[in-house]
């Protein structure tokens, strides 16, 4: 199942800087894994930076951490960490 966020983690391993400085649309994030699921849209815990989680592991791996989720907004912010 990991290797349903492959997608992610390069996408996330590719950007430069320590933070994403604007929010990135979890819409976005979604192309770069074909899909997200429906609970990444509904559910902040989603979002949390907890390596029991695939998806989490992608972006951890990648060396980013989720600094913020606005669900409203469908947007994101990684940071280096």
């Amino acid at each position: 199942m990991r290797e349903n966020y492959k997608p992610l983690e390069r996408y996330l391993s590719s950007l430069a800087g320590r933070t994403l400085s604007h929010s990135r649309s979890l819409n976005a994030l979604g192309s770069s894994v074909d899909k997200l699921p429906r609970s990444a849209f509904l559910y902040r815990q989603w979002w949390a930076n907890d390596k029991r989680h695939v998806h989490a592991i992608a972006w951890l791996l990648s060396g980013w951490r989720v600094q913020s989720v606005n669900l409203a907004s469908q947007s994101v912010v990684f940071v280096r960490g």
